[in-house]
């Protein structure tokens, strides 16, 4: 589904309180709506800002701190092997692998330009670029399916607890994923690994035995806006087949309306004057909306904390319920 990323949103210092971000951020809204796009995505570095304009935090991001001497593998040993490569082939690498990562993952996206260079310090103006290193995972067949990036802190008091920081694990299939992290977690004269906008469901807490070994943080981090009701609900896949009502109220007026969703294996959304008798109905705000259009905040606790308001919030919720926890593996 088609998206306007919003980015490097900022006001100077001496123009503050002056409600230009106000006056940026809905007329980006409604020129994103006017082109055509059905939804409007951002990472933010404060998260109470954008709620005014109808944005939500739909996929949480966590950063893992993990003690290696503690963190034994119980995980599944990889049949592949493993190789360094130049910082130059790992970019190549992971961008390939990114778009076939992408398409399977609710909530990833497409790589904005210059992100690679900057993740594998690629770019002329790198600093610190000679501290990275890159492996790669290839399958017995040759294929490669994963790489990760990386960087070493020595630790000058205690040269087996320095500090691995890993910046990125791309990997396409369960034996790569297996393959890089349990090298990563196996490094010589490393302490503690480091990482950050990891999945809530990571595979990884599951290869581990002592989970203690592992201190997660959860933040917010990818907000959406939808601006295309009847569009957002028909590009999502639906595992029960199932029909709701929505009263969707904007802020902006750009979303709102009355909508019926017909959810199954072809989904279809149809704009209404009045919500049909019979089928649950959800009164709704574009935020909230927006929350739950990936499948990562249930509709049952966003009724329970007032959010929204429906008789039926495990019927709707097991409408927008999603096998994968949806993800973004980056900040933009």
């Amino acid at each position: 589904m088609p998206m306007c990323a919003v980015s490097a949103v900022t006001v100077a210092p001496t123009h503050r309180r002056r409600g230009i971000l106000s006056t940026l951020m809905r007329g980006e809204l409604r020129t994103a709506a006017a082109l055509g796009f059905p939804i409007a995505g951002l990472t933010v570095s404060e998260s109470a800002i954008y709620g005014r304009f109808g944005f939500a935090p739909a996929v949480a991001a966590t950063s893992w701190e993990i003690s290696t001497r503690r963190a034994g593998w119980i995980g599944p040993e990889a049949p592949g092997r493993l190789d360094y490569i130049t910082r130059e082939q790992g970019r190549d690498a992971a961008t390939a692998l990114h778009e076939r990562i992408r398409l399977t993952t609710p909530g990833e996206i497409a790589m904005p330009g210059g992100h690679w260079d900057r993740t594998f310090g690629t770019r002329p103006d790198a600093e610190k670029a000679d501290k990275l290193r890159v492996v790669q995972y290839r399958s017995p067949d040759g294929d490669v399916e994963g790489v990760a990036v990386y960087s070493i802190a020595e630790d000058d008091d205690d040269w087996a607890a320095s500090t691995a920081t890993v910046s990125r694990v791309v990997a396409a299939t369960d034996a790569a994923y297996a393959g890089l992290w349990r090298f990563l977690l196996s490094l010589d004269l490393v302490g503690t690994v480091r990482a950050s906008e990891l999945s809530v469901d990571e595979p990884l807490w599951w290869m581990i035995d002592n989970k203690r070994a592992a201190r997660i943080q959860t933040k917010d981090h990818h907000y959406l806006r939808i601006l295309d009701v009847p569009a957002a609900l028909e590009a999502r896949h639906y595992d029960v087949d199932d029909a709701i009502a929505l009263e969707v109220s904007d802020p902006l007026g750009i979303a709102d309306g009355t909508f019926v969703l017909s959810a199954g294996e072809t989904p279809g959304v149809d704009v209404v004057d009045d919500p049909p008798l019979g089928i649950p109905l959800i009164r709704v705000g574009v935020a909230e909306l927006s929350a739950m259009v990936l499948g990562g905040v249930s509709p049952v606790t966003l009724a329970r904390a007032g959010r929204i308001e429906t008789d039926d919030p495990h019927r709707v919720a097991r409408v927008f319920a999603s096998t994968t926890t949806p993800q973004l593996s980056f900040w933009y």
